[in-house]
């Protein structure tokens, strides 16, 4: 049976003769805590029963195990102990002609399939050892597809995740399966497998509503899909899957081998959600069921289609009885239902019993004012954010005991709410009643609170074991105790309970946005993910405050102390923690936060002054206390956060937690949700484009939290290292976000950095709010003659108004780019006045040589002085103009088209006559007597990219040129002395893609950002760097400090866009998408590429791959309708064929590419928006469209 995926196992092909029909079914619950064996007659009472608790396994925090050998033992036990109470009735054994099982669904259990053993506990749903490999299975190529095909998002939460970890982790795993005999299943398929006598009959099967949790079963065909086993890199031959049947089977599951119900037929199986919505007779699609147990599960009947989720939900099997048709459903999990309540009585010790949470939360009115988000194991759906915490919200010197219960309970109530919010937006159908049961629904306060919240009657029924029950309905079917479903319409209806709101809207609205703003807090809070990076004194159980304990765990400070603890990525926000027990005078906590290890200081953390470290910030404490940072000592970026304890006494302290604060203008619901992404085969490369965004979410930051700059201009000794205060209070920009230089550093606009941070937003997060309200405070700080600021408030006025001549072009540059991906006309009207001036400004540098002289404008990136006709700002200049030309165009103002084009032209022209260095193959800095041997990157690169070459031969030597200088930690630039500049290496990128020299671009990507900017040990990890000495020191070289440098700078996020738009080929050309055109470059990448982004105008997506052989390249693409673009296709030394299909094209174009050289492309156009493919082969063939790769579409 190794993976044989067939509908129905070998032993129902000639199935044995027809079982009697019984009079009595049992009913197999295993659930997450405990086991139970119920016994129903034919009106679905309850005539017996058996409960047995077993052993809950936390190796690690985070971490759930139970014994597989244990559950079967309890199983057993149940049955035998419910079946003495039965016959103690005057049945007899025999009665019960059937037995159902209902499971605990993702809990993941692995065994030799020789032995018949378990090789390792099980994996409880609830364990989240395996969130680091998620992350990385979420970059994977691939990854956009497995939710289409499976239902499940990638979390924590399914089987497959589980499973990769043990074959990681586990030796005993992995050699199991490298030698094809590991056996897997969840719960279901390993009791039936062990209750049919395990090796004695090798009964290895399971249902689609189990199977479907695993993420290895297609949804449509019901069946294990190889392009999920693909993705999760299985082999199928190595594994022993369990064969998926019915839900629903007389003979398929086989029949106990033990207990007093030996040969007893199995005749049903079902996931325990799955069973309870057939227990709540949730036959229909449009009905729904909720269950309050251990987690709380909301399943929604969408009927006999799989209707795929955008609003996070899981889509899943409800059940395929047979012979009618199977049913799917829509489902919302709640991570932590039960188990707060429990929570609350074992860690607070608040009531005896969890059952006695109820009489509690009864003592008090209302909640006053708590919230309480139990987020133990992150948020389940709609929110998916597994570093959620669990957090208590609105605690006053007025809280009491009952107070905590009321908002423990009402945690399962507002999350239940979001999940029907989502799930009404993915039917379009709005619930009127919703069915309960599990242990909290025999609460009458906690249900009336679910009616009030969510606004709709909520249905208890008499007989709470709807679980247990759907178990007994699926067995009893099978073998004709039921004939049908609309038999059973009437099973558990007398006696029920309706609970119907009490509170009007008004009150409901306000009580679910307090939750929801809760949520938010939640979510942002981060305990320190990884463990201790160092400890210094006395500090006992340091490590309680890292990983999943660090939400509850206690570490004690003694005397003079300190731990410093690696968040293993660069975060943003405020921090603060809870003391324990404080033991002597004058206790107190410092703060010290560094991006980098090199900085860790006792005596201060790393810089954001020119000279001098930050102040630590230190917190007079007191028992049983919470403290937190101010706002305006939120700390925009650090990586390691150390705790300091300097006096003679002891401190505890526990929730140590950060609350991130960048991206502030971000819903709740919308955190980590990109609108753009990037694949490859390369996760070198991919890690590169996701580090890129992430850098430009951090330098978005509330408007209200910039550097105040409080010691700008102050002189200090030289050498001067004492700590200096610092602040972000100063509002920079209107709005509720602004994309800023740096997150730690400089927490300000700079126009130049906007140049590549812009592009980057654009095709991964679109946050193009941000750059706006950015973009519009540096253009109200223009003067009368038309010159913009060289930086935004307060820098601006601090520095008596310094001029830079390229910021300037920098600016206007802006305002065409954001034009170019928003197409946002009344934005480019209210600014195209101030680009006309602005212009016109930077024109009056140009001499009589027809050349800019910025002689008088040192201001740049920090690079030495420009000199006269400085190489750089004359290409900017040319650039700038052309896009002036561009816009001119757009808005009918030929005003300046004559001027403007000829100043290009002459530009163009005298650039290339006094500034070119035939000898080196390179741009000299400028004309300047004696003639400079510097040839700088700046002015060279973006000579290439400005197209001030005048012939694609001379670009390819200014690029090849360039790629010689090459260091071991990326391209110099000798403008700034030994110094190594993401900022212009990412021009320097675009250069060579322009000049084609794809692969040297992809190359540099590799060696420089991934292996230096995010491998090396120095660095976060995560986010990218502001600049570096050329041997690899972290010296750069404008600073005096090096404690000051950003090490997560926008304008360092270069290949986020480049790879999009060049690599992947995905290219915007006007007004926010309405042209476009789709060029791919594979160079220096094997297999696939895939990328995607979003504008105001649609959805953009593309599919590239180079043909095994080497003969050509194809790709797919997607473009929104009303759009109108091109397709670039790159020439080779030969002529070549190209054939593009689909569209809004009647039949395939094909065309001639002929031969060019590097950086040439031939340009079909004339294309409408749509689905395209375009095949590119090399000689005489002529290639034809055959769905060699898959449409792109995320």
């Amino acid at each position: 049976m190794r993976g044989s995926g067939s509908s129905e196992s070998d032993a129902t092909r000639t199935p044995p003769s027809p079982l009697p029909v019984p009079r009595f079914v049992g009913a197999i619950d295993q659930g997450t805590t405990s086991s139970r064996f119920l016994i129903f007659d034919q009106h679905g009472a309850v005539v017996a029963r058996s409960q047995l608790e077993f052993q809950q396994y936390y190796p690690e925090p985070g971490w759930h195990e139970h014994d597989p050998l244990e559950l079967v033992a309890s199983v057993e036990h149940c049955i035998n102990a419910a079946v003495v109470d039965f016959e103690a009735q005057g049945h007899a054994a025999a009665d019960i002609g059937a037995v159902g099982i209902t499971n605990q669904r993702e809990t993941t259990v692995v065994w030799d399939w020789t032995t018949g053993e378990p090789l390792h506990r099980a994996l409880v749903w609830t364990d989240t050892r395996c969130a680091e490999l998620v992350r990385k299975l979420k970059w994977r190529l691939g990854s956009a597809d497995v939710t289409r095909l499976c239902g499940l998002p990638l979390s924590t939460y399914p089987s497959a995740a589980k499973l990769l970890w043990l074959l990681a982790h586990v030796p005993r795993v992995r050699d199991a399966y490298d030698a094809g005999r590991l056996a897997f299943g969840t719960v279901d398929a390993w009791l039936v497998y062990k209750l049919n006598g395990g090796l004695a009959r090798n009964v290895l099967v399971t249902d689609p509503t189990n199977a479907s949790r695993t993420m290895f079963m297609g949804l449509d065909a019901l069946d294990y899909d190889d392009r999920l086993l693909d993705f999760f890199r299985l082999d199928r031959a190595k594994l022993h899957l369990p064969t998926i049947v019915r839900s629903s089977h007389p003979h398929a599951y086989g029949a106990l081998a033990s207990t007093v119900l030996k040969g007893a037929p199995i005749t049903a199986c079902l996931g325990d959600q799955s069973a309870a919505l057939l227990g709540q007779k949730g036959f229909a699609p449009g009905t729904a069921k909720n269950t309050y147990g251990t987690g709380c599960f909301l399943l929604y009947n969408c009927g006999p289609r799989p209707v795929t989720s955008t609003h996070g939900l899981a889509t899943t099997v409800a059940y395929d009885l047979g012979p009618a048709a199977r049913m799917y459903a829509l489902e919302g999990s709640i991570a932590v239902a039960g188990s707060s309540v429990k929570f609350i009585s074992d860690n607070f010790g608040f009531v005896e019993s969890p059952d006695r949470i109820g009489a509690l939360a009864e003592t008090v009115d209302d909640n006053g004012g708590v919230v309480f988000v139990t987020a133990f194991s992150g948020l389940f759906a709609p929110y998916w954010v597994d570093d959620a915490r669990g957090t208590l919200f609105g605690l006053t010197a007025h809280t009491q005991k009952g107070h905590v219960a009321r908002a423990t309970l009402e945690a399962t109530c507002f999350q239940t709410k979001a999940i029907l919010d989502a799930m009404e937006k993915d039917s379009g159908h709005a619930l009127t009643e919703l069915a309960v049961d599990g242990g909290m629904c025999t609460s009458d306060l906690t249900m009336q609170t679910q009616a009030d919240v969510i606004g709709i009657p909520v249905s208890r029924p008499a007989m709470a074991e709807t679980t247990a029950l759907g178990a007994a309905m699926a067995a009893g079917l099978a073998v004709g105790m039921w004939k049908s479903l609309t038999e059973l319409e009437d099973v558990n209806t007398e006696g029920r309970t309706v609970f119907k709101p009490q509170i009007d809207q008004e009150k409901r609205d306000y009580m679910v946005g307090r939750w929801e703003k809760a949520v938010a807090m939640s979510r942002g809070w981060l305990s320190v993910p990884y463990q201790v990076y160092k400890v210094n004194g006395t500090v006992k159980n340091a490590a309680a405050l890292a990983g999943t304990g660090g939400v509850s765990g206690v570490a004690t400070f003694t005397g003079p102390s300190a731990v410093t603890y690696d968040f293993g990525k660069n975060v943003a926000g405020i921090v603060s923690f809870t003391t324990g027990a404080v033991d002597g005078p004058g206790e107190a906590i410092g703060f010290g936060f560094s991006e980098s290890s090199l900085y860790i200081s006792s005596e201060g953390s790393d810089a954001t002054e020119l000279v001098g470290i930050d102040e630590l910030l230190w917190f007079p404490v007191s028992a049983g206390t919470f403290i937190a940072a101010d706002k305006a000592h939120e700390r925009g970026g650090f990586r390691y956060l150390s705790l300091y304890h300097n006096t003679s006494g002891s401190t505890d302290v526990t929730n140590l937690t950060v609350h991130f604060t960048a991206i502030p203008q971000v819903a709740d619901d919308e955190l980590g949700k990109y609108t753009g992404y990037f694949h490859c085969d390369d996760d070198k490369v991919n890690r590169v484009w996701y580090a890129g965004a992430y850098t430009c979410e951090l330098c978005t930051i509330d408007p209200t939290a910039g550097n105040a700059l409080p010691l700008l201009g102050t002189s200090f000794p030289p050498g001067q290292r004492a700590p200096l205060p610092w602040y972000v209070n100063y509002t920079i920009t209107d709005g509720t976000s602004a994309l800023v230089d740096g997150a730690k550093r400089d927490r300000l606009v700079w126009p130049g950095d906007m140049s590549i941070a812009l592009p980057t937003i654009a095709v991964s997060t679109y946050y193009m709010d941000a750059v706006a309200n950015s973009l519009t405070s540096l253009v109200t700080l223009q003067n009368a003659s038309g010159a913009l600021p060289y930086a935004g408030v307060p820098f601006y006025a601090m520095q008596g108004y310094l001029f830079s001549f390229t910021y300037h072009c920098y600016s206007l540059i802006a305002i065409y780019d954001h034009y170019l991906w928003t197409g946002d006309v009344d934005f480019l009207t209210a600014n195209w006045a101030p680009f006309v001036r602005g212009l016109n400004f930077a024109l009056t540098f140009v001499d009589s040589t027809g050349l800019a002289d910025v002689s008088g404008s040192w201001a740049d990136w920090l690079r030495n002085y420009m000199g006269g006709h400085n190489i750089e700002a004359n290409a900017i200049l040319y650039y700038t103009l052309t896009l002036g030309l561009e816009l001119a165009a757009l808005r009918n103002d030929s005003s300046q088209v004559a001027s403007w084009t000829s100043h290009a032209a002459t530009i163009k022209s005298v650039a290339n006559t006094r500034l070119w260095d035939a000898s080196a193959n390179l741009y000299r800095d400028n004309d300047s007597l004696p003639l400079t041997s510097l040839h700088p990157q700046d002015g060279n690169a973006w000579a290439v990219l400005a197209n001030l070459t005048l012939s694609p031969a001379q670009a390819t030597q200014v690029s090849s040129a360039l790629m010689a200088r090459w260091g071991p930690f990326g391209p110099p630039a000798p403008e700034a002395g030994a110094t190594v500049s993401p900022f212009i290496s990412g021009f320097e990128l675009q250069a060579h893609y322009v000049a084609g020299h794809g692969a040297a671009a992809v190359q540099l990507v590799r060696s420089m950002w991934a292996d230096f900017l995010l491998d090396d040990a120095r660095m976060t990890n995560s986010t990218l760097m502001e600049g570096y000495s050329t041997d690899g020191s972290l010296h750069y070289a404008p600073y005096a400090d090096d404690a000051r440098v950003s090490f997560a700078h926008g304008w360092a996020s270069g290949p986020t866009s480049v790879l999009t738009m060049r690599a992947a080929g995905l290219q915007v050309r006007a007004a926010g998408g309405r042209l476009w055109r789709v060029a791919p470059d594979l160079a220096g990448l094997a297999g696939a590429v895939r990328a995607g982004f979003a504008t105001r105008v649609g959805r953009f997506a593309c599919a590239a791959a180079a043909a095994p052989d080497g003969s050509g390249y194809a790709f797919n693409f997607t473009t929104p309708p009303g759009t109108t673009g091109s397709v670039g296709v790159v020439r080779a030394a030969a002529a070549r064929h190209v054939t593009i299909c689909g569209g809004g094209l009647a039949a395939p174009r094909t065309e001639v590419v002929p031969a060019g050289g590097p950086g040439e492309r031939f340009v079909l156009d004339g294309l409408s928006g749509g689905d395209y493919q375009v095949v590119v082969v090399d000689g005489g063939g002529v290639p034809s469209c055959d769905g060699r790769i898959v449409v792109a579409n995320r």
